[in-house]
């Protein structure tokens, strides 16, 4: 039952991406491939693998695989480049003994340049702001892992786009408003004291990021891998985090003391030169 829920909500969720957001964002992305096509073409590359987007932690949040799903449609459709998609990357990376997961590094590449008689892969880091994604993308040769072709791009964010990211839109106007950033976990989230930051946060646009443990257990959390035990009714911060969107883990805490099962993902927003909190209950 639980099963055929998630699969209801991932359908409405595609259907309402599809046909709100789609317009404005695919188009971005459209203008990007075929810049990055002419590019590759120009170069004299013809076959391309496209590996996927990801944030700065490695990971692929559902914005990252909406891009590496639709990057090789459009791709294709440009010239005569032939491109193979994430998935039978995949395929080829098993039947051949190999192993990737995140970001490609250089050695994968020239392994994947060879067994795919590939000349470029593209792969990409997604960096979410207050009203922007900002996708820096990455071309690498597989037979000098040289790097080749590679660009930056923004994409404004919309209501649509921070659906299907599971964020709630920011309210610049309201310092107290609770923006539900932290949804998946039904929690409280709210700010604290702005005289606790760094004085140094607008020049290196940083904040900070709490979190209250209302839970009855210890647990750890986790953000682009540095950890953080929190015990009941504790709470403790991540200090001149990057203002933008960030992935969280949480796990429990093993009677050894070591990291447990994960219990939750999700997004939090940090804002510059403010102090949040989010509440886990």
């Amino acid at each position: 039952m639980k099963s055929r829920s998630l699969l209801i909500l991932i359908l409405f969720l595609s259907f309402a991406f599809n046909s709100n957001a789609q317009s404005e964002f695919n188009k971005k992305l459209r203008e990007v491939v075929e810049q990055a096509a002419q590019c590759i073409e120009g170069s004299g590359n013809k076959k391309v693998g496209v590996w996927g987007f990801f944030n700065d932690a490695g990971m692929e949040n559902i914005l990252g695989k909406y891009m590496t799903s639709k990057f090789p449609i459009y791709m294709s459709q440009q010239g005569s480049l032939d491109v193979i998609d994430r998935k039978n990357l995949d395929l080829l990376l098993r039947e051949n003994n190999l192993s990737a997961e995140g970001l490609i590094d250089k050695n994968t590449a020239k392994e994947l340049g060879k067994v795919a008689a590939l000349d470029l892969i593209i792969s990409g880091t997604i960096w979410i702001f207050e009203d922007k994604v900002e996708l820096n993308l990455f071309m690498l040769d597989t037979e000098t892992a040289v790097y080749t072709c590679s660009t930056e791009a923004y994409f404004q964010l919309n209501d649509d786009l921070y659906s299907l990211m599971g964020i709630r839109p920011p309210d610049f106007k309201e310092v107290n408003y609770n923006r539900g950033f932290n949804r998946p976990l039904n929690s409280g989230e709210f700010y604290n004291d702005p005289a606790t930051v760094k004085s140094d946060c607008a020049e290196n646009k940083t904040g900070d990021f709490c979190f209250l443990n209302s839970t009855s257990n210890t647990i750890i959390t986790s953000i682009s891998g540095i950890t953080i035990n929190i015990k009941p009714g504790e709470t403790r911060c991540y200090y001149s985090q990057r203002a933008l969107a960030r992935e969280v883990k949480v796990y429990n805490v093993l009677p050894d003391g070591r990291r447990g099962q994960s219990i939750g993902q999700f997004q939090i927003f940090v804002e510059q030169c403010r102090s949040k909190t989010l509440e886990i209950k």
